[in-house]
């Protein structure tokens, strides 16, 4: 077997390794967003952030801003509640 074939066979290999592994789950990624933007948000000032926007931008940081407290405020009251029961929701 040539060098080229060893490398064509590794390649496929991995290919078919990648193809295999499962996806992660639409709550795991949002499990690791919901971590990353605390970490984010820890080192901004929320004034800093809004004096920093144009007059469009605050639009949009505006909705975002309602519809992430609105939803994660709803995560919150679950997971408080699951916390509570001693189980899942």
């Amino acid at each position: 077997m040539s060098a080229l074939d060893d490398t064509a066979e590794r390649w496929l290999a991995e290919y078919a390794a990648m193809a295999e592994s499962p996806l992660p789950s639409p709550a795991a990624v949002a499990k690791a967003l919901i971590s990353d933007l605390c970490d984010a948000l820890e080192t901004i000032d929320p004034a800093a952030l809004v004096a920093n926007c144009d007059e469009v931008e605050l639009l949009g940081v505006h909705g975002d801003a309602e519809m992430a407290s609105a939803w994660l405020g709803a995560v919150a009251t679950l997971a408080g509640a699951a916390i509570k029961r001693g189980a899942k929701p």
